[in-house]
């Protein structure tokens, strides 16, 4: 709110403004589809009433590095979250690999779809996590379980000894859940039903809308 507010006093036209008025998502996996959805969902159904001036501006693109977002997502749930974001104007950049990002612009190197050329682009506008799983719900609920009860202190002076005793951690993937904005998600599971994980969520928004307050 803090950028927004500041561009909020600039004259329309405005290189700042514009760029204060420009958010990159980057990486197209579950946590990237999903901020990108829940930033335009804020534009739309609350800055939109707020401040309709400066939410027309608001310029949202995800950049992803591969050929397609949600790579783990089967191809027709992949389309369909194309197709949302195109409905709801959220520029998508796949073939996009970030090179560079400073306090003012994202530097990435786009591929070609036509014949594999590369070109550098700017996109003006931030934590990086590297993990052998998705950084989701279920990757960390699950891995919680191997965590050591014992005294930490006590278990630190053994660590050498008690580390073949610890269990190890082994993943078992549940499927694959992604909020995309507009009140849709993706979902491709491997049991059960997940569709009421996130329904007291959108009734809420629906009936309440978001707290756009700062405190």
């Amino acid at each position: 709110m803090d950028v927004i507010e500041a561009a909020n006093i600039l004259p329309k036209g405005d290189p700042e403004r514009k760029r204060l008025l420009s958010i990159v998502v980057c990486g197209g996996g579950p946590t990237g589809v999903e901020v990108a959805g829940e930033i335009q969902d804020y534009i739309d159904q609350d800055l939109k009433k707020w401040m309709p001036e400066v939410a027309s501006e608001i310029k949202v693109t995800l950049v992803e590095a591969l050929p397609n977002v949600l790579n783990m997502f089967n191809k027709k749930l992949v389309d369909y979250t194309k197709q949302v974001f195109e409905d709801t104007n959220i520029d998508l950049r796949t073939n996009t690999m970030i090179k560079k990002v400073d306090d003012k612009t994202v530097s990435a190197q786009v591929k070609s779809a036509k014949d594999g050329s590369t070109s550098m682009i700017d996109i003006p506008y931030g934590d990086c996590t590297f993990t052998k799983c998705a950084p989701t719900a279920q990757v960390a609920f699950q891995e919680a379980h191997p965590t050591p009860t014992d005294n930490i202190e006590r278990l630190t002076k053994k660590l050498s000894k008690l580390q073949e005793k610890l269990p190890g951690f082994v993943y078992n993937h549940q499927g694959s859940l992604a909020y995309i904005g507009s009140e849709r998600a993706v979902a491709d599971l491997v049991w059960g039903d997940w569709s009421n994980v996130t329904t007291g969520d959108w009734v809420k928004v629906s009936m309440f809308g978001r707290d756009i307050s700062k405190e």
